[in-house]
């Protein structure tokens, strides 16, 4: 496909569309130094429904896919402090071709969400958007973090408010095209780039006129692991039509009903996964939960999304009823022994450690979950430095290099050992894993997963075991 060819195509029609602005996103504004200035911010338009559509073409070593995305951003209202009341629907597939030209598609997906949205592009956190991050169409990717004061002026700032430690360095490049589209580069950091070698960067054109995005270009490479190789995504606003506010306003109510069920199920489901004894309880009213909200709406869209979590719970449940029998067989026994090798040849045994808490963290290269863990990890083990605390990174790579590899580019300065057979032992299945274990060699507490509050849950749990020590 030539996408050269397609892009100059889709920037000539939007060009064209600068004609149709909705509203002047330009203002004049009295600076503290006495400076006048024109700045600009966005402002989706009332009543409205906007289409944004992504394609995103990736080629792999052994393969490729493609994800299409259709983004509807509903302005339902302006509250009263000024923000913006957005209804969000995200609709997408995903197909992968093998390495022998065999296509697999994957079944569709559809999520919903709302969120408050200011004229800076920031947004007050919510559990129906945050679960949509791993979208290309996730909103605070397209509508990005506006600087204060921003104007034509403006050259370089950062966002590093995104989750699991990722960072966007932006720059502003005006004019390009025409004076009523502004161009901005992305250049897209996250964590795990030193350990997959990777790049993320590419651009946003801005129609200063409508205050919208109307064109978004990213281009990644990759050259470590299984998807080593280069993708990119195309992002258009498609059109805006006018949204039916009478249905709107039933559609609201039915809509509210769903976000606040499947909030309070991702909850449960959480729960459950932490609390053993009561997981069996949780589930049953994480499933009513959803089942209760089910009979309150009417309006078949939104019917359908509760059906098919609905239909999914029976596999969420299955996977946490196992991982709790698999912790209840660990937690409060005596832990197993093992020995294992750190990467300068010296053994290890759990003998050794015996006296002090001892955390083990398993991981391994290929795993993003488990590398975007580690920065909480080193400050775990910066914190109990010189206390009766052993942090243990247990590497399961095959391959030496792998891990070697990512415990220099981490500077993991607290001992890591080989240790695929010790995983085994404790029956770790999922990554990254930790498990804590008391001064008397008896294993307290299993975390399954990443977790942003990691850190927080790790330090509470040992500080009350050497409390009691």
């Amino acid at each position: 496909m030539n996408f050269m060819n397609r892009d100059k195509k889709i920037i000539y029609i939007l060009g064209i569309l600068c004609v149709l602005s909705f509203t002047a996103w330009a203002q004049t504004l009295s600076l503290p130094s006495g400076k006048t200035v024109s700045v600009v911010e966005y402002e989706l338009p009332l009543g409205k429904k906007l289409f944004y559509t992504a394609t995103t073409e990736s080629w792999y070593t052994k393969g490729s896919s493609v994800s299409k995305e259709e983004l509807q951003i509903w302005a339902v209202r302006r509250n009263e402090n000024g923000n913006l009341l957005l209804f969000l629907r995200n609709n997408s597939s995903f197909s992968m071709i093998d390495e022998d030209g065999d296509r697999k598609d994957f079944p569709a997906e559809s999520y919903w969400a709302t969120c408050d949205f200011y004229s800076n592009g920031h947004t007050d956190p919510s559990w129906t958007l945050n679960n949509m991050w791993r979208l290309d169409l996730y909103l605070p990717n397209l509508f990005i973090p506006l600087p204060q004061y921003f104007s034509a002026d403006y050259g370089t700032w950062d966002f590093s408010g995104k989750k699991f430690g990722e960072r966007d360095r932006y720059t502003l490049h005006k004019p390009s095209i025409s004076d009523t589209i502004w161009t901005i580069e992305v250049i897209h950091e996250t964590p795990l780039d030193p350990i997959y070698i990777m790049d993320t960067k590419g651009f946003i054109y801005l129609n200063i006129n409508q205050g919208l995005p109307i064109y978004k270009k990213i281009e990644s490479t990759r050259e470590y692991g299984r998807y080593a190789g280069k993708g990119t995504t195309i992002i258009t606003l498609d059109s805006i039509v006018d949204l039916d506010t009478v249905w709107v306003k039933n559609f609201m109510r039915e809509l509210s009903i769903y976000v606040q069920a499947d909030s309070i199920y991702n909850e449960l489901m959480t729960q459950a996964e932490i609390e053993i004894v009561d997981a069996d309880f949780l589930l049953a009213k994480a499933e009513m939960t959803l089942k209760e909200a089910r009979e309150k709406v009417t309006i078949p869209d939104i019917q359908q999304q509760l059906d098919d979590e609905i239909a999914g719970y029976s596999e969420d449940a299955q996977y946490i009823t196992e991982a709790t029998q698999r912790k209840a067989e660990l937690v409060n026994k005596p832990s197993v022994t093992w020995t294992a090798h750190d990467f300068g040849g010296a053994m290890h045994s759990f003998e050794h450690y015996q006296g002090r808490v001892v955390l083990l963290d398993f991981w391994y290269r290929a795993c993003p979950w488990c590398i975007r863990a580690m920065p909480q990890i080193k400050q775990i083990a910066q914190y109990f430095k010189g206390k009766p605390v052993a942090v243990l990174g247990m590497n399961v790579d095959k391959d030496k290099d792998d891990a070697l590899f990512v415990i220099d580019k981490l500077k993991l300065m607290y001992t890591n050992l080989s240790a695929g057979e010790v995983a085994q032992q404790y029956g770790v299945r999922g990554y990254p894993t930790l498990i804590i274990i008391d001064q008397k060699g008896i294993v307290r507490d299993i975390h399954i997963g990443y977790s942003d509050d990691l850190y927080d849950k790790v330090v509470k749990s040992v500080e009350s075991l050497l409390e009691k020590d």
